[in-house]
């Protein structure tokens, strides 16, 4: 692969087998292994097989067997990529995963519907020699009170960025006390980065908010002694006659914020945040935006 910006996108290309339908524990199979199929993700191998009663399927999941399956995927990094910080991010496997890189575990997570990462940047070739990232998957049901799927069932990234950079999810936009401030004409916005350095780095964090347009609004820099341990830097954007969110008008903001060392941009993220306020009254009910509203649900 050829570096493509801060993310690029990894559902293409994987290979999946599945080994059981109990769960039941089994080593990655080998490479040539006949059973192996190319997939892409997202994917649920629960969904291609027939409702069943079993032992190990249930009217929660419909019936659909879970069991324990691997995917694998090989891909090369070029040399441009040593040096860099290197992760794979997932939005979601169901339900317990192990992740391997090169034979080398890196770690699991034993819930289903939260996102993860793992570094990979000590064991990844970028030499030209093909890596192989593993990723063992067990569904071992009843896990479940409805259908949940089995598998990567999310998107999957790589994630490659310099040594200084801002951590996974590291950026949050809020609007203190924007129920007063908006009757004087504006709000605040509040940027909170995290983020580390490898080596140590003074940086400048500077956070620029654009409308819906694309037209720079405000403009925010804080400075920040970065190391390998994560810290959060705040900067606050004032925001004067804010467009707020609201069901009828969704208006979006954009907070670009950016990790500057000695003036060079080391890192960038781009999130897009909604400016509006609510309460909920024991008389009255809910209300957004001053605005009385039904919330209607089950």
């Amino acid at each position: 692969m050829q570096a493509a910006g801060r993310a690029t996108d990894f559902t293409d290309a994987w290979k999946f087998l599945l080994v059981n339908k109990t769960g039941a524990d089994a080593p990655l199979p080998g490479a040539n292994d006949p059973a192996w199929r190319d997939t892409r993700l997202p994917h649920d191998w629960s969904i291609g097989f027939d409702p069943a009663q079993g032992p190990n399927t249930n009217p929660g999941t419909g019936f659909l067997p879970g069991g324990l399956g691997w995917y694998r995927k090989t891909f090369t990094l070029p040399s441009s990529m040593a040096g860099k910080k290197v992760s794979i991010e997932f939005d979601g496997v169901y339900m317990d995963s192990e992740v391997y890189l090169n034979g080398t575990f890196l770690g699991r997570h034993r819930y289903g519907y939260t996102g993860f990462s793992f570094d990979l940047s000590p064991r990844a070739h970028t030499d030209g020699t093909p890596n192989v990232l593993a990723v063992k998957v067990r569904n071992q049901t009843p896990s479940s009170r409805w259908y949940s799927g089995s598998g990567i069932y999310r998107d999957v990234r790589l994630v490659v960025t310099e040594p200084t950079r801002i951590t996974r999810q590291g950026v949050q936009v809020t609007t203190p006390n924007l129920a007063t401030t908006i009757k004087s004409g504006y709000a605040t916005m509040r940027v909170a980065t995290t983020a580390v350095s490898d080596g140590g780095a003074q940086a400048e964090i500077v956070s620029t908010v654009k409308d819906a347009r694309g037209q720079v609004v405000g403009t925010g820099t804080a400075r920040a002694a970065l190391t390998v341990q994560p810290s959060t830097t705040t900067t606050e954007v004032r925001i004067d006659r804010p467009v707020l969110w609201s069901v009828d008008q969704p208006h979006l903001y954009t907070v670009d914020t950016e990790v500057r060392v000695n003036g060079k941009a080391v890192d960038a993220v781009s999130t897009r945040t909604g400016v509006r306020y609510f309460a909920f009254d024991p008389d009255n009910g809910f209300s957004l935006n001053g605005v009385e509203m039904k919330l209607k649900g089950v």
